[in-house]
């Protein structure tokens, strides 16, 4: 059983993940939990270590600037934009990876998944969300997808890392929603605002959504 964890930044994914992977195992469920953007390859992680930092720069400053305003008219920045299909092959194979190195377990956790970088690159890079959409069928379909959603305000006062303004907040939430409302299924796909919620609240929905999900797969 697949269980996919997306949304905005800030919303609570990897809380809740890591949450419900505790309270499965608790239960004797062989629950495991990998994240997207966990390098599993040595050559991936040393990128990861040596650039990291530089590209995230990078990126934003593209972003922010003025041209790249202007450039999301024409469909984002000439020079830049062939990255975002960096984003597409590492979402892919990610999502793939983490799906066949736990294939014998009975929940498999998933912290982000290809739809998470579908979202970077429509925010980021500009690419058509409409054809974006297209590329989930790339990867195996979640037998359930918690959608944690937040308001932009709430997402900037949790952000950890101080990376992104306001501004980018709400642009960013109304690419994840653009990109959901095309990729997710209706009959797999919970939806949950944690703007007001307290943590344990959200943990409780998703356990028990999980459980209901479970014994079905099961009967």
């Amino acid at each position: 059983m697949i269980v996919v964890f997306t949304g905005v930044d800030g919303s609570g994914k990897t809380t809740q993940a890591e949450r419900l992977r505790d309270a499965l195992r608790e239960r004797g469920i062989d629950a495991r939990y990998e994240h997207l953007t966990g390098p599993n390859l040595s050559v991936t992680r040393k990128l990861k270590d040596r650039v990291g930092e530089a590209f995230l720069d990078r990126e934003d400053e593209v972003q922010l600037s003025d041209g790249g305003r202007e450039s999301s008219k024409s469909g984002g920045s000439k020079t830049f934009q062939p990255m975002g299909l960096f984003f597409l092959y590492r979402g892919t194979w990610q999502s793939w990876y983490n799906v066949v190195a736990n294939r014998d377990a009975d929940v498999i956790i998933l912290d982000r998944y290809l739809y998470d970088d579908l979202v970077r690159v429509n925010w980021k890079y500009r690419y058509n969300a409409d054809w974006l959409a297209k590329l989930r069928r790339l990867v195996p379909d979640p037998d359930l997808v918690f959608w944690l959603d937040t308001r932009p305000d709430v997402a900037w006062e949790r952000e950890s890392d101080g990376r992104t303004t306001l501004e980018q907040h709400e642009r960013k939430k109304a690419c994840v929603d653009a990109i959901c409302r095309r990729v997710l299924s209706n009959s797999t796909t919970v939806p949950i605002d944690t703007s007001e919620q307290s943590i344990e609240d959200v943990h409780s929905e998703v356990l028990t959504e999980t459980l209901a999900a479970h014994t079905s797969t099961h009967d």
